[in-house]
């Protein structure tokens, strides 16, 4: 049994911080939407080899000792890591409690209201109860190829919101995202990813409705020791026009997009790449999340370079 106390990286999902953790240069909506951090207590047990089973208290998501939204402590943390045959790896993982209607502050919005300021309207910093599962299965059977599929649930009491910010019920949240890697030698390996992310009360991206796609093709060559080099090919699209600028800007997604709502993810989609860059790059200075920080630059700058 071990027991740690800080600020951890996420269970949930297949995709983490570090790039060279990931099989592909961008990281799916799975990931950007989901948990990156949390701040609390984690307990660790392992019954044996194969098995890892973790149990944690924490402040809920991205947030540290000073910026806990109103959580205090009040999170669950469940997991379940296993690979119970070699060909097999199992994650399963929950995180349940309060939790503000928007987690992420939007840097653009103005102090006194706008889209992603929770302090703009009635009650927004009073938690309500989310639900978050993450399962993720990874195969292996046949040499030189895997396969994994990490299917995600969200729930947010009082998440969806009418265009006064006023609560009319609950919000879900879901998607899919789906890899296929063929190791071509020790050293070139070539991936394919496809991903649907469902919102249909806007909850993450501020536009109900959403169903957003996500296709890619990604080849590595680790030509040398201790470097890899990766191409990717990237394709998304969208029901609703979530990456046209020109319609939804700063001026005038006010009034379109829910209040309170996808503060981080309309951010990335709606602004041109260099004032994006220096608003995350004044948030992550803002609120000293250096490892949220880091992830969203290295995020941004992937994203840009699939554009």
């Amino acid at each position: 049994l071990e027991a740690y106390a800080g600020q951890f990286q996420t269970l949930a999902n297949f995709e983490v911080i570090q790039p060279t953790g990931n099989w592909m240069i961008s990281d799916g909506y799975t990931f950007f939407l989901g948990p990156y951090t949390h701040t609390g207590v984690r307990m660790h047990y392992a019954p044996n080899a194969t098995t890892n089973l973790y149990l944690g208290v924490n402040n809920g998501w991205n947030s540290n000792m000073q910026s806990n939204q109103g959580s205090y402590f009040q999170d669950i943390e469940l997991g379940l890591v296993a690979n119970p045959i070699s060909w097999l790896n199992i994650n399963f993982s929950g995180y349940l409690g309060p939790q503000v209607r928007n987690v992420y502050f939007d840097p653009l919005a103005g102090a006194t209201g706008g889209v992603g300021n929770i302090s703009g309207y009635a009650n927004a910093n009073t938690p309500t109860w989310r639900n978050y599962g993450a399962f993720v299965v990874e195969v292996g059977p046949i040499d030189h190829l895997w396969l994994v599929t990490n299917e995600s649930y969200g729930w947010q009491a009082e998440g969806d919101v009418n265009s006064s910010g006023t609560p009319i019920g609950n919000a879900t949240w879901y998607s899919s995202e789906n890899f296929v890697r063929y190791d071509i030698n020790d050293t070139m390996d070539v991936v394919a990813r496809y991903e649907v992310y469902y919102d249909p009360n806007g909850f993450m991206t501020g536009m109900p409705g959403t169903a957003i796609n996500d296709e890619s093709v990604d080849y590595q060559w680790n030509f040398m020791p201790n470097v890899i080099s990766r191409v990717e090919y990237r394709h998304d699209n969208a029901n609703n026009p979530l990456f046209n600028s020109s319609l939804y800007n700063r001026q005038s997604r006010s009034v379109t997009l829910l209040p309170g709502h996808g503060g981080c993810g309309t951010d990335l989609l709606v602004l041109g790449f260099k004032e994006r860059v220096l608003s995350y790059v004044k948030y992550g200075f803002n609120t000293a999340g250096k490892i949220r920080f880091s992830a969203t630059i290295n995020r941004l700058i992937e994203s840009e370079l699939n554009t």
